[in-house]
C-alpha cells in the first residue's frame, strides 16, 4: 500500500512540474461525506487521490488513485474516461475499475449516463451504471436526480439520489438525499460532496 501512495504522489508531482506552462489547476474536495480528494488537472488530463478521513483504525483507511482524460467537450456534449485502483492499508481488499461518463447539456437542463466495470477482490466483478438529470434554476443552482448502482462507499447498491447543485467560479457543492431502491438495503443517507478548484 505504501508503494501505491508513493506512486500516486509522484504522478501528482509530475503533473504539477510539467503543467506550469499551460492551463493547470489543483482540486481539493470531499466525496460522500467520507473521502477527502486532492488532484491536479492539466488541460484534458486529471490525476488524483481519494482517501478516507473518518475511519478510526489506521489499517482500515482506504486510498484510491485515479486518472481521467476528457475525451470530448463541446457546448452541448462532453465525455470523460476514468481509471482507478484502490485498497485499504491492511490489504484486506482492493478494487479497480474504469468509468465512461457522457453528458448532454443544452442551456436549461442536462442528461448524463455512465458505465463502470468494477472489480472488488472481496465482492468480485460488478457492472455498475448511472443515469442522471439536472434542471438549472439559475446559472449557479440546479436540481439533480440520479439513479445508480455505483458504490457510494464500497458495496454496489441501487439508489435514487435527489439533490441540489451549487456552482460558483471555483467551488461546486452538492448536498443529496440517497434513497435505497432495494428494501433489503434500507439505509437512508444524507450526503454532501464538494470540489474547490484553484488555477496555478
Amino acid at each position: 500500500m505504501k508503494k501505491r501512495i508513493i506512486f500516486a504522489l509522484s504522478i501528482l508531482m509530475s503533473s504539477y512540474l510539467f503543467g506550469n506552462e499551460r492551463e493547470t489547476a489543483v482540486l481539493l474536495g470531499l466525496k460522500n461525506n467520507q473521502y477527502g480528494i486532492i488532484g491536479v488537472q492539466y488541460n484534458h488530463f486529471q490525476v488524483g487521490i481519494k482517501h478516507s478521513i473518518f475511519n478510526e483504525n489506521i489499517k482500515n483507511q482506504y486510498v484510491q488513485f485515479n486518472f481521467s482524460y476528457e475525451l470530448f467537450h463541446k457546448d452541448l456534449f462532453s465525455s470523460k474516461l476514468t481509471g482507478s485502483i484502490g485498497g485499504v492499508y491492511s490489504n484486506d481488499f482492493y478494487d479497480t475499475g474504469v468509468n465512461l461518463w457522457c453528458k448532454f447539456h443544452p442551456k436549461l437542463f442536462s442528461l448524463s449516463a455512465e458505465l463502470q466495470p468494477h472489480y472488488d477482490s472481496g465482492i468480485e466483478y460488478t457492472t455498475c451504471y448511472g443515469f442522471s438529470g439536472e434542471y438549472k434554476i439559475t446559472q449557479e443552482v440546479a436540481l439533480s436526480v440520479v439513479y445508480t448502482n455505483i458504490p457510494e462507499f464500497r458495496i454496489p447498491e441501487k439508489r435514487l439520489r435527489l439533490g441540489i447543485f451549487f456552482n460558483s467560479k471555483n467551488l461546486s457543492v452538492q448536498p443529496e438525499m440517497s434513497i435505497p431502491s432495494n428494501e433489503k438495503i434500507g439505509a437512508f443517507r444524507v450526503l454532501c460532496s464538494f470540489i474547490y478548484r484553484t488555477n496555478l
